[in-house]
């Protein structure tokens, strides 16, 4: 099989699940690890499969623009696909983008992203709605060439794509990137806290204010979607579970944001509260 395309999987300690990722897709295309220094067997049980691994220390969350850069210089081939050890390629979507890119004649390749939590599936409301589902679906970069792409300094949706001829893969469950996310409250917690640091930081570099009734605002719209509408009837209690954190993120986001924009550091409490001792003191 030609091979036109390079899978790049971002890794860090996933000696439980990257050797089920590789063997689901070492026959189609070379795979390529990009891993933050593991200190587990990833990199033997990578290496063993005969999967390329290159090693970039990045913070935590792999959309850099440097980490970008070292990944384009270890890629040889003329697209590429990002990827995680968390996502599942069904073999119809693989023999479909290998159909496609052998072919070369377009630039990307648009799929569906399809998430699990608490190992259920979600169900997206518009389906009920074909005729808007149709027309309005959020389409995922699955392939691309490595000249199209272009990066913005925003967290989990930063990868901008510059195509001028793209490939929408049917919508058929078959077609879709499967996210099987794997989180409970303590891992999620220690990444989203993670995240929430980056995210108010980025807002307040952007000069953009904080704004409580537009979080306010945002909670409530996400509550809404994702609870009532896409979750609930799969089990009421672990969406709850997995919903409120997601609306804690979001106050968070707001909150830290809020403390940098308005100097509020451990140091400069310990101040004020060196001004209320002294005039307690008096």
């Amino acid at each position: 099989m030609k091979n036109n395309l390079t899978f790049v999987i971002f890794s860090f300690n996933e000696e439980k699940r990257i050797r089920w990722v590789i063997e689901n897709l070492k026959w189609f295309w070379e795979i390529l690890i990009i891993d933050n220094f593991s200190t587990d067997n990833t990199k033997n049980i990578a290496e063993e499969l005969w999967a390329r691994v290159a090693q970039y220390k990045n913070p935590w969350y792999v959309e850099t623009k440097e980490e970008l850069e070292f990944v384009k210089l270890n890629v040889f081939t003329e697209y590429m696909t990002w990827s995680f050890c968390d996502w599942a390629w069904p073999k119809a979507l693989l023999n479909k983008i290998s159909e496609i890119t052998n072919e070369n004649i377009v630039d990307c390749i648009d799929t569906i992203q399809y998430n699990y939590h608490y190992w259920l599936e979600n169900l997206n409301f518009l389906t009920f709605f074909w005729w808007f589902w149709k027309n309005n679906w959020k389409w995922f970069n699955v392939v691309f060439k490595i000249k199209c792409i272009k990066i913005e300094w925003l967290i989990h949706s930063n990868l901008k794509i510059e195509w001028s001829s793209i490939y929408k893969l049917p919508r058929e469950k078959d077609y879709y990137i499967h996210h099987l996310s794997v989180y409970n409250v303590w891992k999620f917690e220690l990444a989203h806290n993670r995240y929430s640091n980056i995210e108010s930081q980025m807002l307040f570099n952007s000069w953009i204010k904080s704004s409580l009734p537009k979080t306010i605002l945002k909670i409530i719209y996400f509550f809404i979607k994702f609870y009532f509408v896409e979750w609930w009837y799969k089990s009421w209690k672990k969406w709850f579970i997995m919903v409120m954190q997601y609306m804690f993120f979001y106050f968070n986001v707001w909150a830290k944001q809020y403390e940098l924009d308005n100097n509020i550091t451990i140091e400069s409490i310990e101040d004020n509260y060196n001004n209320i001792k002294l005039k307690i003191t008096e």
